[in-house]
């Protein structure tokens, strides 16, 4: 049965070759609106002082286009004297609104211009609700895909679309994956080294986005601490390596009560550090203070960061333990 399962490559080579597939399809689904100014007339009897223009109007893409206009040089005045469109009628700034274009549909428009000289360029622009068109000087270039065209996409989805997904699942197998493989392998690294220091609840800040500014580095460090009477010191490096700017806060707590510090000595230990903002590629060291006297069996001390960004928030843990006599 193993033998018939298709492998990596055939499979990788078989998504670059449905890629390519679904952007030859997306080509010729393109959408295609165009304008033509084929003919100017200098001589009338419908305008002595003016010209006629004709214009034609096409929709050579395979989806509907609605809301076309078609802007003209506001400086002349112009008047739609036929159409191959009923109410078609254009705007003191020279604009031709066309309410819907089915697929391969076309509009001819016959109007006069007066005021002035109206010249090829006088076409300013062309739009739809969902497309920008283009001004074609002849009618041969807005006609549909060329035999020539075709033939070419053809040549190449038969010739070297093979190659192309062949070699290109090669590149993805050879290149692209053992990168990923190995991004993966040093988070996964990461997140054992730090659990293994005491550090918890980081695999969501490890995966985020917002870590990738930091290269891998942990940006959090807690030293170890200094006494003071029965207060342990603890100075905390914060580094901020992303592009926007870090609100922290740390809260600690250990095995004893603060209430029995303040009873002794009339004041709170300075055991946390709130909202404070490191701006983007800064270092800020704080110190934290902790009450943990030195006869205590269990010192074990533990600080809850909380992290937020402009698009992000993160609650990191941190258990420090003394593990001498």
């Amino acid at each position: 049965m193993q033998d018939y399962l298709p492998s990596v490559d055939f499979l990788i080579g078989g998504v670059v070759v449905g890629l390519i597939l679904a952007g030859v399809s997306a080509y010729f689904k393109r959408r295609k609106l165009y304008i033509i100014v084929p003919k100017l007339f200098s001589h009338s009897e419908l305008s002595s002082s003016g010209q006629v223009i004709e214009l034609n109007v096409r929709n050579k893409g395979a989806r509907t286009e609605e809301d076309i206009r078609v802007a003209l040089n506001p400086k002349l005045s112009y008047e739609v004297i036929a159409s191959t469109l009923p109410g078609l009628t254009v705007s003191h700034g020279g604009v031709i609104h066309i309410q819907r274009l089915s697929k391969s549909e076309e509009v001819s428009i016959v109007l006069t211009a007066e005021q002035g000289e109206f010249l090829q360029d006088s076409v300013l622009s062309i739009s739809s609700k969902e497309t920008k068109g283009e001004i074609k000087k002849k009618t041969q270039d807005a006609e549909d895909t060329t035999a020539l065209e075709a033939a070419i996409v053809l040549t190449f989805v038969f010739l070297f679309m093979p190659a192309v997904g062949y070699f290109g699942g090669n590149i993805i197998m050879e290149e692209i994956v053992p990168k990923m493989n190995t991004e993966v392998e040093r988070h996964q690294a990461l997140k054992a080294s730090l659990s293994d220091s005491g550090w918890d609840d980081i695999n969501r800040f490890v995966d985020s986005d917002t870590f990738t500014s930091f290269g891998g580095e942990w940006p959090f460090n807690v030293s170890f601490p200094t006494r003071n009477g029965e207060l342990l010191v603890f100075s905390i490096t914060f580094k901020n390596k992303t592009a926007q700017v870090m609100e922290v806060s740390v809260y600690t707590r250990s095995v004893f009560d603060d209430k029995e510090f303040y009873r002794k000595n009339g004041y709170w230990p300075d055991d946390s550090v709130s909202s404070f903002l490191i701006p983007s590629g800064a270092e800020v060291q704080k110190s934290i203070e902790t009450y943990l006297p030195y006869e205590s069996e269990n010192k074990v001390v533990r600080f809850d960061f909380f992290i937020e960004t402009e698009s992000n928030a993160f609650n990191p843990s941190y258990t420090w333990v003394f593990k001498g006599e």
